[in-house]
Parts: C-alpha cells; structure tokens; sequence
C-alpha cells in the first residue's frame, strides 16, 4: 500500500437534507453537477446557499471536490447513493458511511504529483466568464486569480488512482490559472 492510499465510503437512501449537510463539509469547495439538459462547474456553497440560477435537487449527479475530499453523488428512486473518496481523515459527518471492500486504491502519479485536464474555453471580457464558441453559453470556472486581470485558460487539476497497474478512478482536487 502507498503512502496515499485512497479510501472510498458510500452510503445510499440517503435523503437530500442529508446531503446538503454532507457538502457542507469545510474540505468541500467546488463542485461539477449534471442534469438533463447542460452540465456546471462551480462553488459548491453558492449552490448550497441558493445563489446560482438551478437548486442542488435539479442535479441528477454530482461531485463535490477539494483537495483532500471528494464526494460524488448519484439520484435515484430511493434517495441519494453517495461516495467519499479520501486519503486521510474521516468521510464528512450526516450519514452512515461503510467502508468499500477490498484493498485501498494507490495512487498514481506518486504523491504531490496532480496532473491538470483542460477545461474548455477562454476568458471573454464581455462576458465576464470563459467561453467557447463551439458551446452555445458562457461557462463559469469556480477560479480565483492575483492581479487584476484574469487568466486567459483555467485547468481541473486531478488524481488518478490505480489497482493492479490501471487507472480505475480520478478524483478532482481544484480549478486553477493555466
């Protein structure tokens, strides 16, 4: 086992008072949500606290993200089926977790090493955000940036983690400046 071994939590049936209570966990914040129609990317307490134009039980999946906590989530007839991906500490408090089977997951590259995914678009000044012309609205990057002047690209950077030599998972830690 290495050093940063991941360990992954689900719980499921979980209702969506208790997941709210679960992002609202200090190690959280970003997030990535999809619904039906258009996917989004940004601070997880503005969703939480009804500040963007859509309400955390529009999503249909999710994950919420930081550096040393992710939790994903998936609606379904039942409640939520949640998973907490983390390598140190506890799973955010609010529900029953139980601990998956098997040996933890190593991580890849070794620790300290995030490897960046390019998101797309780049800053328009008129519109206040970044964006692609191939997409038809602007896409808002959760990213904060010294100085006056935004960064033309912003990254997700990730951890990948393997078993048995594979990648069988990524976990996002944070949106930055290129």
């Amino acid at each position: 086992m290495s050093e940063r071994a991941l360990r992954v939590f689900w719980a499921e049936g979980v209702p969506l008072e208790s997941l709210e209570a679960v992002l609202r966990d200090g190690r959280l914040h970003r997030f990535y949500g999809e619904r039906m129609e258009d996917l989004h990317l940004g601070w997880l307490p503005e969703l939480l606290d009804g500040k963007m134009r859509f309400s955390l039980d529009r999503l249909e999946a999710g994950r919420g993200f930081g550096l040393d906590l992710e939790v994903d989530w998936w609606r379904g007839a039942e409640g939520y089926r949640l998973r907490a991906l983390l390598e140190e500490g506890k799973p955010p408090a609010g529900v029953d977790w139980r601990q998956a089977d098997g040996p933890p997951l190593e991580s890849l590259p070794e620790k300290g090493d995030e490897h960046p995914l390019m998101l797309w678009g780049a800053y328009d000044e008129d519109l206040g955000a970044w964006a692609e012309a191939r997409i038809p609205r602007p896409l808002p990057h959760p990213v904060r940036w010294e100085g006056s002047v935004p960064p033309e690209r912003v990254v997700l950077l990730v951890q990948d983690y393997r078993q048995d030599g594979a990648v069988v998972l990524t976990r996002f830690l944070k949106v930055e400046p290129e």
